[in-house]
């Protein structure tokens, strides 16, 4: 499992030197290292394009749906500017000039076509693959358990957890299924199911929501 921890945060001295030349495919390689090595602001790839995951109030106005949605991670393109303020802040650029006494290097803002021209690669060599965010412990499709916080790279997911969730065993028994079925279908228990075939569907229709990101293909009803 990888992770990746906002809190970090690298030193001046740390930071990538990137030289400004003929090359920019050269440039564009040390650009996306640079942003893979400091972990403070992780950028993923989604499809083809590069993209962020924002924690924000949410913006409805409707009180219900904004205590739901309140600070709900939310996938987003990673914007233009700010791609390029995250090349400002993850590496150190410079630009050569020859003179009469030599070659001499001074620090110089990034340029905004590295942006552009990093956004529209289309493929990514470094960045991770972002498959989609889990707020609550899920199955990986060997049957291992995702439960801790941070991007999984078995699986492309980024757990966030969005609220406390009892510690789930590694290796349930078969007594912590049963427990763990009688307590999904206690609010349940007065609901008229015709036989105990339609309880089980509909507990297999609760278990496939938790459990999807666990299988590969589709899950039909």
């Amino acid at each position: 499992m990888d992770t990746h921890d906002p809190s970090g945060t690298p030193e001046a001295a740390e930071k990538r030197a990137i030289s400004i030349g003929f090359d920019d495919a050269e440039v564009l390689d040390q650009a996306e290292l640079a942003l893979v090595e400091d972990p403070r602001f992780p950028i993923y790839q989604r499809g083809r394009a590069l993209v962020r995951v924002l924690e924000s109030p949410a913006l409805a106005t409707n009180r219900f749906v904004r205590e739901f949605a309140e600070d709900a991670p939310v996938i987003e393109a990673a914007p233009r500017p700010w791609v390029r303020e995250r090349l400002s802040a993850s590496a150190r650029w410079f630009r050569s000039r020859r003179t009469s006494s030599g070659v001499t290097e001074s620090r110089v803002p990034v340029p905004a076509r590295y942006a552009e021209q990093l956004l529209a690669r289309g493929t990514w060599a470094r960045f991770p693959v972002l498959t989609g965010i889990a707020e609550a412990p899920t199955l990986r499709p060997d049957g291992t358990l995702l439960s801790a916080p941070g991007y999984d790279a078995a699986t492309g997911l980024l757990h966030r957890p969005s609220a406390v969730v009892p510690e789930v065993p590694e290796h349930p028994s078969p007594d912590d299924a049963r427990i763990a079925a009688a307590r999904l279908l206690e609010p349940f228990d007065e609901f008229p199911f015709v036989a105990e075939s339609d309880r089980a569907a509909f507990v297999g229709a609760l278990l496939t929501r938790i459990a999807r990101f666990s299988i590969i293909g589709p899950t039909p009803m």
